[in-house]
């Protein structure tokens, strides 16, 4: 399993991931692998970035490979996706990845996939508008390779978090309840509408004030990394294996400072290489 976290505020946008990684195979045993990748930089030298979770193959090419080659593709210029510089936006970046995606999976013969979500983040223009914001699109990757494009989950005009993977611990952190209450209301018979109703009343006595959209990015960085390691710790203590873990990687983008690494594992020393 995984935990993804997104938070965005005026200064930029952070991207916090755990490194497990659970594989199930077809006799229902699983392994949790401790240095899965999910985190990555997707444009050279630019402030855009991604983090994937689910499915970490597509098809039978590594995700992160994937990723990696795309990034050559529309940073040098001749690559296949090549995007010019002065037309680098999220919008285009997204456009790019859903014909990646699209067309890589026409041309496999017998292509499969377990489902998948890419978290893309970057900014409007990152050359001539100083008031250019910054937004978090997904693509989730159906089973039979079908790219759905969700626009706009969160951006830098105000502050926002979404959380993914396992996310029971951090939806009644945030959220003050349990992530199946609703529907305990509805076998309890409550009506739809005393439902809202009450979930309102819930969200105004929760004290979300850890979210500011005028925090610097630094504050920004800790939020995140401190929700990954809240789902690290209540994945641990637990029954059952722990499915999230490993070190956690943050990224950040902003839009003239553009991509930087926070936190980053190696599976290599940097010393030898």
């Amino acid at each position: 399993m995984t935990i993804l976290v997104s938070l965005t505020c005026n200064a930029g946008i952070v991207f916090a991931a755990d490194s497990a990684t659970t594989v199930t195979y077809q006799n229902g045993i699983q392994n949790v692998y401790s240095n899965g990748e999910k985190l990555f930089q997707i444009v050279k030298d630019a402030p855009f970035m991604a983090m994937i979770t689910g499915d970490a193959y597509l098809g039978e090419v590594p995700l992160a490979e994937f990723i990696r080659w795309l990034r050559n593709e529309i940073s040098i210029e001749g690559g296949v996706y090549y995007i010019a510089r002065e037309d680098l936006s999220i919008d285009t970046v997204t456009k790019i990845y859903i014909r990646a995606i699209n067309e890589y999976v026409t041309k496999t013969e017998g292509f499969s996939c377990g489902g998948t979500k890419i978290y893309i983040a970057g900014y409007e223009n990152i050359i001539t508008s100083l008031n250019a914001f910054g937004h978090v699109n997904t693509i989730t990757i159906e089973t039979n390779g079908n790219p759905i494009l969700n626009l706009n989950i969160g951006n830098t005009n105000g502050s926002n978090i979404n959380w993914d993977g396992e996310i029971t611990s951090l939806y009644q952190l945030i959220l003050g309840k349990p992530i199946n209450f609703d529907g305990i209301l509805i076998e309890s018979g409550i009506e739809q509408l005393k439902i809202n109703e009450i979930n309102a009343r819930i969200g105004s006595c929760i004290n979300n004030s850890f979210l500011d959209a005028k925090m610097p990015i630094g504050d920004a960085i800790e939020r995140a990394e401190y929700f990954v390691d809240v789902a690290k710790g209540w994945s641990r203590i637990c029954a059952g294996h722990s499915s999230i873990g490993g070190e956690t990687d943050v990224a950040v983008i902003t839009k003239h400072q553009g991509f930087k690494w926070i936190k980053r594992k190696h599976f290599y020393k940097n010393k030898y290489n």
